[in-house]
């Protein structure tokens, strides 16, 4: 924890155990989904850190997106359905 109260994760080793995946994964995440990683100033090679708000905060978003791609398809049949209805066509 540091002087903010922030507790600081400073390897993908400890990222990966806090988020309970695999270190390959968190680091695709951050590639592809953007997952809140920061890189330490001129560090050599890998020296990542990360915040565990940060990482709860993309964790909720991340699980909200998922439930609402996994309804989409549900609200476009819904909506197509709706609109066949409305010009008198029953589905």
């Amino acid at each position: 924890m540091n002087d903010n109260g922030r507790v600081r994760l400073v390897s993908w080793k400890e990222i990966a155990a806090y988020l309970r995946r695999e270190v390959r994964t968190v680091i695709r995440w951050e590639k592809e989904r953007g997952l809140p990683v920061h890189r330490v100033p001129g560090g050599q090679g890998g020296s990542v850190f990360a915040f565990t708000d940060e990482l709860d905060r993309w964790a909720a978003g991340e699980s909200s997106k998922e439930a609402i791609a996994r309804k989409a398809p549900f609200r476009r049949r819904a909506a197509f359905a709706e609109g066949l209805h409305a010009v008198g066509v029953q589905p």
